[in-house]
């Protein structure tokens, strides 16, 4: 299959034909790239030249402290974009490590390299643009939701966050900052959220070890917690689907 054709469903390139998708990997210097397992494709201090997006595999956002201290931030997969913190105006060096979680190819595409184009492409630059910014907008507002979840206090308080804010979007590509934009998690994950908002359950697109990682605290505690409030009748849940009582 050939990469336009791979990218045509994904949100940087909505509304484009496979033409013009094969004239914009051109004109903004799209590079294809390959990194094998444990690879780093950026490191902490690297001059940020270009976003990455994921064509296969995944990739961890990681960050090593003064102390020597290794912390994941996060883990991106396929179709996900990384380093768009680091875009500006000017070149800014990376605070984190991009590395290889496994056997990876990505496309760099480097903004700073744009041609200028011509009246009959003028319209898909500026599309372009907008999905762009639409896609770090998308981002910034799941690392807000992230953060209010996680200011809560306590853990009950951080699950009970977590349900109310899930229950209030019900659509992952407002919530997740993981969120895989095309594949078929995606796609399973609406469909069975339409059919639980019809019985009030709230999809939770996470196991409990993902949750827990999400929520930032250990799965044994998670687990207790989420047996207590249901034998406190605060809430009841059946693998993914909850309910809040």
């Amino acid at each position: 299959m050939k990469l336009p054709e791979i990218l045509k469903d994904h949100p940087l390139f909505y509304g484009f034909t496979e033409d013009i998708i094969t004239h914009i990997l051109e004109s903004f210097c799209f590079i294809q790239k390959s990194y094998t397992k444990d690879e780093f494709i950026i490191l902490e201090g690297d001059p940020v030249h270009s976003i990455g997006l994921i064509l296969t595999g995944s990739i961890l956002m990681e960050k090593v402290d003064h102390s020597g201290n290794h912390y994941i931030f996060n883990e991106l997969e396929e179709f996900e974009l990384f380093a768009e913190p680091f875009i500006g105006n000017y070149i800014q060096s990376s605070s984190v490590n991009y590395k290889a979680k496994t056997d990876c190819n990505i496309l760099l595409f480097h903004y700073k390299s744009i041609a200028l184009p011509s009246i009959k492409y003028y319209n898909s630059y500026v599309r372009f643009t907008e999905n762009l910014m639409y896609l770090l907008a998308l981002k910034t507002r799941s690392l807000l939701t992230k953060i209010e979840i996680l200011s809560q206090k306590s853990l009950r308080e951080r699950i009970m966050s977590f349900l109310h804010i899930l229950q209030t979007h019900q659509t992952l590509n407002e919530f997740d900052v993981r969120c895989k934009y095309i594949n078929k998690a995606l796609n399973k994950s609406l469909k069975d959220t339409s059919i639980t908002q019809k019985d009030g359950g709230i999809y939770v697109p996470f196991n409990h070890t993902e949750l827990a990682e999400y929520l930032c605290v250990n799965r044994s505690a998670l687990v207790r917690e989420l047996g207590r409030m249901r034998t406190e009748h605060l809430i009841e849940y059946n693998q993914n689907v909850f309910y809040i009582l």
